[in-house]
């Protein structure tokens, strides 16, 4: 009996990794930006869930990172009431790969905000990427 070797698949497991926080504002002013997570470079960022108290008459928020300030989110209600805002990437992208260093996070706009604003950023480190 012989033994057949064939071309062989491997499985490349990629952990996910979940950065989250919370930020209690308190007269956050117009344009301040509050740091949600530190990304390393080769990051790929995946998902990204923003829930927030209503922060007041006048408040909008964007999410992005260091290079797009609102990247993931522009112009969001902050206002009217309660609310949560997801980025998922499209069906046809792997999600935004970090080649760099960078920081992800969220800008008020508008008014003075104030209230609880608390956030999940996941992705996994992706050393063969390159878009």
């Amino acid at each position: 009996m012989a033994t057949v070797t064939s071309a062989k698949t491997s499985f490349n497991f990629l952990p996910t990794v979940t950065l989250a926080g919370t930020y209690e504002a308190s007269s956050l002013a117009d344009g301040d930006d509050v740091e949600m997570a530190e990304i390393p470079a080769r990051f790929r960022a995946t998902y990204i869930r923003v829930a927030f108290d209503d922060l007041g008459a006048g408040t909008t928020m964007d999410v992005g990172d260091t290079d797009t300030v609102d990247l993931y989110v522009d112009g969001q209600d902050t206002a009217s009431a309660a609310g949560t805002v997801e980025w998922y990437p499209a069906a046809d992208e792997k999600g935004k790969l970090y080649t760099t260093a960078n920081t992800i996070q969220f800008r008020n706009l508008g008014a003075a905000a104030t209230g609880s604003v608390s956030w999940i950023v996941q992705g996994y480190m992706d050393y063969e990427g390159t878009s």
